[in-house]
C-alpha cells in the first residue's frame, strides 16, 4: 500500500467501513477511542467526500479486521486533509483491543424508499433511515 493512504473495509457501500491506513506499507485500523465525527470527516475528505456528513460507527461494527490498530485516541480539527496530520496515538503507545476498531459511513446516496439501519451495536439493530426526497 501506498504510504498515507486510507480505506474503509467490509462495509455494504463504497463509503462505508472499517478505517484501516496504511504505514510503513503495512495496512492497520483505528481505535475507536476517542473517535467522532471530526475525525470521520477528516477520513472522508481524503477519500474525496468532503460534502457528505459522516456517521460514526465504534466497537467494531464492520469487524476486527485482520490488521494491528496503530492509531487511537484520535483529535482531528477538522481542517486536517489527511488523517496523519491529526494529533493522536500511535501504535507503540496504543492499549486498544481489537473489538474497538473505528468505522465510518461517509453520508448515504440512495434512492427514495431505500431503508437502512445504523448506529447499532450489530449489523441487525440501530435507527431506522428511510431515504426521502433525494
Amino acid at each position: 500500500c501506498e504510504e498515507g493512504t486510507v480505506r474503509l473495509v467490509d462495509g455494504i457501500i463504497e463509503q462505508e467501513g472499517r478505517v484501516e491506513v496504511c504505514i510503513d506499507s503495512v495496512w492497520g485500523s483505528v481505535c475507536d477511542e476517542g473517535w467522532d465525527k471530526t475525525d470521520a470527516h477528516v477520513v472522508c475528505r481524503q477519500m474525496g467526500h468532503p460534502e457528505l456528513e459522516p456517521i460514526v460507527f465504534l466497537n467494531s461494527y464492520f469487524g476486527n479486521g485482520q490488521y494491528p490498530i496503530i492509531y487511537s485516541n484520535m483529535k482531528c480539527g477538522g481542517w486536517e486533509s489527511n488523517i496523519h496530520d491529526c494529533q493522536k496515538e500511535t501504535f507503540l503507545e496504543l492499549k486498544c483491543p481489537s473489538r474497538n476498531v473505528a468505522g465510518v459511513l461517509c453520508g448515504y446516496d440512495c434512492e427514495d424508499g431505500d431503508v437502512r439501519l445504523v448506529g447499532g451495536t450489530t449489523k441487525n439493530e440501530g435507527t431506522v433511515e428511510v431515504c426521502f426526497d433525494n
